[in-house]
């Protein structure tokens, strides 16, 4: 890219996406936008924050804004051409997650320099159970710098109208509230410890303490189908992989606890009074839980969690991804191991040491992605009845170490 060139929307298709596609989202799932008449007498270029919860917020939010948002957008997207196509049209501009990624800073300071508006979620991915998470820090730095109004979206009701575990949508209601967070003068004037504390409290949100007082309902169809893949340990036996569900329901293999989750959410009695009363809750607990077994583990060389039939890929940012195997995926309490069995006998192996891996993370609901010696590593399986993660928990318990 030439000095002076930066990332550019193409107008008619933004154009389309927001008449076509983000009028349907509306319609879809009942979208209910509150204060954009205000936002909408902003003129000029401004910076959209929100919480984020699902794979249509970027849609959604700028839907009703004058501005033409740029999104920093995961490189994962990229990886596929049609997707590829239409996030250049949009003018979105790729990053790795959680990896420090210099030309998507520059990419963003130039949209901004020659006055286009720029979109970001300063958690830097999408919630697993509802709850918000601690922001990167390095939001507000990039946020001072362009210098444009900021302005907040708040979304209430997206997570439950899609979790991010689920294999089907439901329609309820989602409320999208939008705020004045800053002008262009006091972002100028703001230190960033400041502003990094108003944006952790603008995108801090739990989706089940809303619904409790809400108590929206959201329709679809078996609104339990896959809740294992958050869910990865029994609450009543403590058994690690023996949840499964099945329609509205959630039971434990090795136990036959078993609850329901219903439309608003919540978990309610099926053979067993649920232990916990939502999916956030009992993630919280499995958590803590997560930690307590790690530490029981003595030896590095321990296994903590291993599943089979894995699919490995490698690649780099925006790249086509390449196979390497399938096999077994191996979690110690020093490593992530790939290996490759063939007629009882190990055939490859690939392992990485957890103090020299970067940018962890989940895409979508079932890759584990990781960066190692400047490659890109991705394990997932295709049963959709395996918790990758618990991976993403332990890794993160044992770097902490």
């Amino acid at each position: 890219m030439k000095k002076d060139s930066y990332i550019k929307v193409n107008g008619f298709i933004y154009g389309v996406v927001a008449e076509v596609l983000c009028f349907f989202l509306s319609f879809k799932y009942n979208i209910k936008y509150k204060n954009y008449r205000e936002m909408r007498k902003i003129k000029g270029p401004v910076t959209l924050v929100c919480n984020h919860v699902s794979f249509w917020d970027p849609f959604i939010i700028a839907y009703p804004l004058k501005q033409k948002i740029q999104y920093i957008t995961s490189d994962n997207i990229f990886r596929k051409p049609i997707l590829k196509h239409v996030m250049n049209w949009l003018g979105s501009i790729p990053k790795t997650k959680f990896m420090d990624d210099r030309l998507s800073v520059i990419n963003v300071f130039r949209v901004s320099k020659h006055g286009g508006s720029v979109g970001l979620f300063p958690e830097g991915r999408r919630s697993f159970d509802g709850s918000s998470i601690e922001i990167i820090e390095s939001s507000a730095k990039m946020i001072k710098k362009m210098g444009a109004p900021l302005i907040g979206a708040k979304i209430k009701g997206g997570f439950l109208s899609s979790p991010r575990w689920a294999k089907y949508k439901r329609r309820g209601k989602i409320a999208i509230d939008y705020t004045l967070l800053l002008t262009a003068d006091e972002i100028k004037n703001i230190p960033e410890e400041e502003l990094t504390r108003i944006l952790q409290e603008h995108v801090n949100f739990n989706e089940y303490e809303y619904q409790a007082e809400a108590m929206t309902a959201f329709k679809g169809k078996r609104l339990a189908e896959d809740l294992e893949q958050l869910l990865y340990v029994c609450p009543k036996c403590k058994t690690l992989a023996s949840l499964e569900s099945n329609d509205n329901k959630l039971f434990c293999k090795s136990c036959d606890y078993s609850i329901i989750l219903n439309e608003y959410g919540f978990f309610e009695k099926d053979t067993d009074e649920p232990i916990f009363k939502n999916p956030h809750l009992q993630n919280e607990w499995q958590k803590t839980f997560t930690r307590e077994f790690i530490s029981e583990k003595s030896n590095a060389t321990d296994i903590v969690f291993k599943d089979e039939n894995a699919i490995f890929h490698t690649g780099y940012k925006s790249d086509p991804l390449t196979l390497l195997f399938s096999g077994d995926l191996i979690l110690t309490k020093e490593a992530i191991i790939f290996t490759c069995i063939e007629n009882g006998s190990e055939i490859a192996r690939k392992e990485f040491l957890l103090k020299d891996i970067k940018g962890l993370n989940i895409q979508n609901k079932e890759k584990l992605e990781f960066y190692y010696d400047e490659k890109l590593y991705r394990a997932g399986f295709e049963s959709t009845k395996i918790s990758l993660y618990k991976y993403f928990v332990a890794i993160n318990i044992l770097s902490e170490e």
